[in-house]
């Protein structure tokens, strides 16, 4: 606030008023002269003094946060799945599967389905390594036929269960 340690002077009032507890707090400077605050400075001392006072229940807060979103993640995957499940991608017209495709080769890029789909294709490398050792590299995602659920596709794997 731009005021000397020897001249700052305050006094507050606490009020617990359950759901809307706060206080009243008035600073000055003892020699009148100095001092002075901004709109931001007053709003930074705000901040400032409610994520001290109301740190655990912002914890709380943050808990939650992060418990509704992974909920969300696992409920929009889970429809995403049932959604793919009932298309039946090998009876698109030849434009409308190569538009699927090219979804499917854009969303390989992203990191975290990269990650995905390498984690779940080397658990399938352990199955496929009982049947076989000479394993062929890995497809990219769009031309994995475990992801694809109509009969087209059923029936063509590489000779091994996956």
């Amino acid at each position: 606030m731009k005021i000397p340690d020897a001249q700052f002077r305050w006094y507050a009032a606490f009020h617990d008023e359950g759901h809307h507890p706060h206080i009243h707090m008035v600073c000055y400077s003892a020699d009148g002269k100095s001092g002075f605050l901004t709109k931001q400075g007053i709003a930074d001392i705000k901040s400032m003094l409610a994520k001290e006072i109301f740190q655990q229940d912002l914890v709380a807060i943050y808990q939650r946060q992060t418990q509704r979103r992974d909920e969300l993640t696992k409920d929009v995957g889970e429809i995403m799945a049932r959604l793919v499940n009932e298309m039946q991608y090998g009876y698109l017209p030849p434009p409308v599967e190569s538009s699927v495709d090219e979804v499917v080769n854009e969303l390989e890029k992203d990191p975290r389905i990269a990650a995905a789909y390498d984690l779940w294709y080397r658990e399938r490398e352990e199955v496929l390594r009982t049947y076989k050792d000479d394993l062929h590299q890995c497809d990219p995602l769009v031309r994995q036929r475990e992801f694809k659920t109509d009969q087209k596709y059923r029936g063509r794997g590489s000779g091994a269960a996956g």
